[in-house]
């Protein structure tokens, strides 16, 4: 299962995608279908405090079925490579810490926009920076990408100080561009952005032979 082969590929994507990272606390992975029950309990803890963020949370009424339907289509499009999930995990834990992924991916041009959450009482702690410093090492490592993106309220000071900790620069904020999900109101979104030179060996290579860091 580790090391499944991508039907149905999309333009540019590689044919094998490493399943896992893992960092110096934590391992991050592909979801699996038996994560359902951990994935509906951080949520069931979370989603009043990531309403204000998230679109997806926006009214959401968290069943248990609907977490395991959720984790089960997060694998899919894993492997399809529509969007890269990573659940996180402390080592030597089944608890899940919260969720970062590379989304929105264009695989031709090598450009990824990456999101993530914590489960409510793991902030504080440096996680979500080392998720996401992992995730952008392994972005521009093993995906050869060029673009990265991080998006976030500006109002959000914590979300915005975390790319700009990693190196990311604040490229543009955007006026009025996505609506509060509990006022309604319409918000600016700041645009922070990390970018690598590729080669045409790198952007074409083959990764055909990756085997995953976390098995």
């Amino acid at each position: 299962m580790a090391n499944e082969v991508i039907t149905g590929m999309l333009p540019g994507m590689p044919r094998r995608i490493p399943h896992g990272i893992e960092t110096e606390r934590l391992n991050l992975r592909c979801p699996r279908v038996e994560d359902g029950p951990e994935l509906h309990d951080a949520l069931v803890e979370s989603v009043q405090r990531l309403s204000s963020w998230f679109a997806w949370t926006a009214g959401a009424e968290v069943k248990p079925e609907q977490s395991t339907a959720s984790a089960q289509f997060a694998r899919w499009r894993f492997l399809a490579g529509r969007e890269l999930q990573f659940f996180i995990f402390r080592k030597g834990s089944p608890r899940l810490l919260g969720v970062a992924g590379l989304c929105n991916p264009d695989w031709s041009r090598r450009y990824f926009e990456i999101s993530y959450w914590l489960r409510t009482g793991c902030e504080g702690y440096g996680y979500a920076t080392e998720a996401v410093a992992a995730l952008t090492d392994f972005a521009f490592r093993r995906l050869a990408a060029r673009r990265l993106e991080i998006r976030c309220d500006p109002d959000n000071k914590p979300a915005a100080a975390l790319p700009q900790r990693l190196g990311y620069r604040l490229e543009q904020i955007l006026p009025r561009a996505r609506r509060n999900h509990d006022s309604g109101q319409w918000r600016d979104v700041a645009v922070f952005v990390k970018v690598k030179n590729v080669t045409a060996a790198e952007a074409h290579g083959s990764v055909d032979d990756f085997s995953p860091l976390v098995r």
